[in-house]
């Protein structure tokens, strides 16, 4: 079922829709939000959260997406990779930050833009989706 706001996002890049932009964003946001539901479920990732810092909390008691990134790269989050995998998650999110801007009507974004953001959705979608198939 996450395929079809996946391929709706690229579809809609050749489309000549002059809301296109939106549409894009949209159904990459709602990719991301089940996604992020499905491979970092809430109540997992509290507990593994525990002793970590409320910083990866917000005011609602929920975890952050920087906290359900993390999560999800629980396995190989040390030493040598600590670093990388940090700083690729901070990326990560501000991808997901950016998403959230669809509710701006004016996106001013080039086609060639778009196309960029659903290329580092995909490399995200095959780093995240490896990295959960081979902890289960």
């Amino acid at each position: 079922d996450l395929v079809l706001p996946y391929a709706g996002a690229w579809e809609s890049l050749n489309e000549n829709n002059p809301d296109k932009s939106r549409h894009i964003l949209t159904s990459l946001r709602e990719l991301w939000s089940h996604l992020l539901r499905r491979l970092a479920p809430k109540e997992q990732v509290l507990n593994w959260l525990v002793g970590k810092g409320d910083d990866l909390i917000d005011g609602n008691r929920n975890p952050t997406r920087r906290a359900k990134a993390l999560y999800m790269c629980r396995e190989i989050d040390s030493d040598p990779l600590k670093d990388f995998i940090c700083f690729d998650i901070g990326s990560f999110v501000k991808m997901l930050n950016f998403l959230n801007s669809l509710h701006e009507l004016r996106q001013g974004l080039t086609e060639l833009q778009l196309r960029r953001i659903l290329i580092r959705t995909d490399s995200c979608l095959i780093f995240l989706l490896q990295i959960n198939t081979e902890m289960n």
